[in-house]
């Protein structure tokens, strides 16, 4: 419910924002929109509507609230529907339409942005630090991870929007991971609250090797695709705002808290009563799944020019 009424209000806003430009110009056809001289005071009204629909769908703080509930009552393939596609699409409409169409606004609103940004990365980390339900823990860390993408695509830098669109490829890629690993030990254990496991490791040890590729990457260590991902940004926030970028490395910093803290009172530790019930590792099935995912996180990290050179022309030239 909480998901259909945001994401109801907000889309409300964009269809009135969308009439209203059909409304100036007689057309929707976004190639000849892109030609419009549009006013700077008509971009200021058309960039709440547009923001406050795709505010919602990233979600960038405080309109996150629908995310970790729809996490928590949605079926494993519906978290990694979620986290891996359908919170992308908050940030392709911000490159889409916000970007080409509302250029002076979005220099206008950007140092919003940022500071809406900001707080999603400081604030999803610390209430990720508190959590006890697996699910919420995955969920609250991609309001994070998002608060970073929303600062490299308002950047207006070549690295930044590279770094955004690398870390919403790798975001899909780990989160999606994280998700299924937090299905795995719920379908042996029945169970999503921490203080139930520990000593995962000696039970389930290829289990524990991919969880642990998947929570270093997670945190943004170097050789996995987050790290690419988010010093990218960084980089282009700080051509930007030093200060921005230096706040924006907190949610590292507390990354690797709430990773470590994770993966220690799982994995480690002596074996827990309630896990011995249930000690049997991933089938070929998950291992096959959840392994693709693993190797890919592991490449993009170590390979990252693949991807960026793909994007790297577009971007450039669009810049310019």
């Amino acid at each position: 419910m909480y998901f259909f009424f945001y994401t109801l209000l907000g889309s409300v806003l964009m269809l009135i924002s969308i009439i209203y430009i059909f409304a100036l110009t007689g057309t929707t056809d976004y190639l000849l929109l892109i030609t419009f001289n549009i006013s700077e005071g008509l971009q200021k009204i058309l960039f709440i509507g547009f923001m406050a629909s795709l505010s919602v769908k990233i979600p960038l703080y405080p309109f996150h609230v629908w995310l970790p509930l729809a996490h928590v009552e949605a079926p494993i393939a519906g978290s990694v529907l979620l986290a891996g596609i359908l919170i992308k699409l908050g940030a392709y409409g911000m490159l889409r339409f916000i970007l080409p169409l509302m250029p002076y606004a979005t220099q206008y609103f950007s140092p919003f942005v940022f500071l809406l940004s900001i707080l999603g990365v400081v604030y999803g980390s610390l209430i990720t630090l508190r959590q006890t339900d697996l699910k919420r823990i995955v969920a609250y860390s991609s309001v994070a991870h998002m608060g970073v993408v929303t600062l490299g695509i308002f950047s207006d830098s070549t690295e930044g929007l590279e770094g955004a669109i690398f870390t919403q490829l790798a975001h899909g890629v780990v989160s999606s991971g994280l998700f299924i690993i937090v299905g795995i030990i719920y379908e042996r254990f029945h169970t999503r609250i921490i203080r139930y496991y520990s000593g995962v490791a000696i039970t389930m040890p290829v289990f524990t090797l991919c969880f642990f590729i998947l929570t270093l990457s997670n945190m943004g260590v170097p050789g996995t695709s987050n790290f690419i991902g988010e010093i990218l940004t960084l980089k282009g926030v700080m051509d930007i705002s030093k200060c921005t970028s230096v706040l924006a490395c907190l949610g590292m910093i507390f990354g690797a808290a709430y990773g470590l803290y994770l993966f220690n009172r799982v994995v480690f530790g002596s074996v827990s009563t309630y896990i011995l019930l249930a000690p049997r590792d991933m089938t070929r099935r998950e291992t096959f799944i959840l392994g693709i995912l693993t190797i890919l996180s592991v490449l993009l990290g170590c390979f990252p020019y693949s991807v960026i050179s793909i994007m790297h022309v577009t971007i450039s030239g669009w810049l310019l």
